[in-house]
């Protein structure tokens, strides 16, 4: 927003440079199509509300350190399209009873933020305790793959005793 800033100090147009202005839905709408135009926005929102206006714009601009971070983070799935990674032992699955443990307890509403979800049946749990933790023998027997994190919460269901 600093560039719809920029240009409202630039053009003499005060509308765009406070962070709150008397206005009402037109006027929104409006200062949303300024930005959306100076910032090359792919499309625009306002959000429901009682008792005011909240627009917002949506660009496809993502400098490279953000697309780099963001492009590690999420996976193509065949069932359920592009969704945030996460990681399985290669014994997990939909269809059998495997056990479920994880690095952390997971939860579908709550996003861990820079953690990712990891988890493992009982059969490399019991490798895990028994090499003292991860290592080369343990992740050989693990064949740690990357699922989507709908097919990690349908797997957890699936494997989790109740």
């Amino acid at each position: 927003m600093g560039k719809v800033k920029a240009f409202g100090i630039e053009n003499n147009y005060e509308a765009l440079t406070n962070g709150l202005i008397d206005g009402d839905e037109y006027t929104g709408w409006a200062m949303t199509s300024i930005s959306a135009k100076l910032l090359n926005a792919i499309g625009m929102y306002r959000a429901p509300s009682d008792h005011l206006f909240m627009y917002f714009i949506f660009t496809n601009e993502l400098s490279q350190e953000e697309y780099d971070f963001l492009k590690d983070r999420y996976i193509i799935c065949e069932e359920h399209d592009v969704r945030r990674v996460t990681f399985i032992c290669q014994h997990l699955n939909k269809h059998q009873y495997t056990g479920f443990h994880e690095a952390f307890e997971s939860d579908p509403l709550i996003d861990p933020d820079d953690e990712d979800y990891q988890a493992w049946c009982d059969e490399c749990e019991k490798e895990r305790l028994k090499q003292d933790g991860w290592n080369d023998i343990s992740m050989a027997l693990a064949k740690i793959q990357a699922v989507c994190d709908k097919c990690y919460f349908e797997i957890k269901e699936r494997n989790q005793l109740d």
